[in-house]
C-alpha cells in the first residue's frame, strides 16, 4: 500500500510538545513549525483538530487554514492541505482514497471508537464517492490493551464492545480500544492489506508523550501530532 501522492508523519518527543493546551503558545509553535519544515510543509497553512471527544466530522478546505476546527474526524479534497491533530494516548489516524483524493485525519479515542467513529467515517467516504476497495488506513501509535487498565464500572455497553475488553477482577478491566477500531474498519469493507497499523505503545515508549504515563510517574504532560497532506 504505496502512494507517491499522501505525505503523512508523527512527531515524537523530541520534536517537543505539540499543545498549547500544555505548553506557551510561542513555544508550541515553534515547535510545530521545526517539525514541519522537515517535511517541506508550512506550518501557517495547516489546518488544526480541536478534539470534542466524539464522533464529529468536518469537511475543510483552504479557508480553514491556520484555524483551529472543532471536531474528531477532518476531511478535505484540497491537494496541498496539511492537517493536523495532537494526541497523547488516543490512536490518529489516516483515512485516504488516493483515487477521488480524499483526505481524513481521525482521532480515535475510546468515545469515538464507542460511537463507531471509523465506521462514520468510511461511511463519509462512501457518500464522498469513494469505492471501500480503495480506501486506506494508518493508524498511529497510542494505547494498547495491556496498558489501559480501567478501575470501576466500564464506560461502555459490554455487549457492543464483546472480545475488546478482558475483566482482571476487583472489578478492573483492560481495554482493547485498537483492537475495536481495526475491527471496525474491517468490517465496514477496507481491506487487511489496505491498513497500516502502529503497534507502539505510548505509555510504555518514552519517545511520546502518555497522559496516562505522565498521571502514573508524575513527568510532565506533552502531546505528540500526526500530520497529513495530499500532494499533487
Amino acid at each position: 500500500m504505496k502512494s507517491n501522492k499522501l505525505m503523512w508523519a508523527v512527531s515524537t518527543r523530541a520534536d517537543g510538545n505539540m499543545s498549547i493546551s500544555w505548553g506557551q503558545k510561542a513555544e508550541v509553535e515553534e515547535n510545530g513549525k521545526r517539525f514541519l519544515n522537515k517535511y517541506n510543509i508550512d506550518y501557517s497553512r495547516c489546518v488544526m483538530a480541536s478534539l470534542l471527544g466524539g464522533t464529529d466530522i468536518q469537511i475543510v478546505s483552504n479557508k480553514e487554514s491556520n484555524q483551529y476546527v472543532e471536531c474528531d474526524s477532518l476531511i478535505t479534497t484540497e491537494i496541498n492541505l496539511p492537517l493536523m491533530m495532537v494526541v497523547a494516548d488516543c490512536h490518529p489516524a489516516i483515512v485516504y482514497d488516493p483515487n477521488k483524493n480524499i483526505l481524513s485525519l481521525v482521532h480515535l479515542g475510546r468515545q469515538g471508537v464507542d460511537g463507531l467513529l471509523p465506521e462514520i467515517v468510511v461511511g463519509k467516504f462512501k457518500d464522498m464517492g469513494s469505492e471501500v476497495n480503495n480506501i486506506q488506513v494508518i493508524v498511529g501509535p497510542g494505547i494498547k490493551k495491556e496498558s489501559y487498565e480501567w478501575t470501576g464500572d466500564l464506560p461502555f455497553q459490554k455487549e457492543k464492545w464483546q472480545g475488546f475488553f478482558t475483566e482482571l477482577g476487583g472489578n478492573k478491566y483492560l481495554i482493547d480500544s485498537l483492537g475495536f477500531l481495526k475491527e471496525q474498519f474491517l468490517r465496514k469493507g477496507v481491506l487487511s492489506k489496505n491498513m497500516i497499523v502502529d503497534e507502539t505503545d505510548v505509555v510504555k515508549n518514552p519517545n511520546y508523550f502518555s497522559h496516562v504515563r505522565s498521571f502514573r510517574t508524575g513527568e510532565s504532560e506533552g502531546r505528540f501530532a500526526m500530520i497529513a497532506m495530499m500532494r499533487a
